[in-house]
């Protein structure tokens, strides 16, 4: 331990490290919103919740399109298989989204067939 940090951080410390703790989102905020302003940086900060999806957020969208836009300009590969990898996800999300949907009709079926024959 520095000879400076008294116990008390320590404690705070580790409390804040225990996941899942609760979360000061003010304080997130607050905080969040100081560095960005030492930095001179103009943002919005958004939490993002549990399920989120990149398409929901044009704004993060386009950040990530002009990082990779940018990557692909000091490394061409790299970029690429950024962008692939992105593009992997999406397909992945929707994938799973029409097999969440087939389930839905298969259960619907099963039910229906079920009542049918009672």
């Amino acid at each position: 331990m520095d000879i400076t940090q008294k116990p008390d951080d320590l404690a705070r410390y580790v409390a804040a490290c225990d996941y899942p703790g609760a979360l000061d989102e003010g304080g997130v905020d607050k905080h969040l919103g100081a560095y960005l302003k030492a930095l001179g940086v103009k943002r919005k900060v958004v939490r993002l919740e549990r399920g989120w999806r990149l398409q929901d957020h044009p704004s993060i969208m386009k950040n990530v399109d002009w990082i990779l836009d940018y990557m692909k300009k000091q490394n061409p590969n790299y970029a690429s298989d950024a962008r692939d990898a992105r593009d992997a996800s999406d397909a992945s999300d929707a994938r799973d989204a029409r097999d969440a949907s087939d389930a839905r009709d298969a259960r619907d079926a099963r039910v229906a067939r079920d009542a049918r024959d009672a």
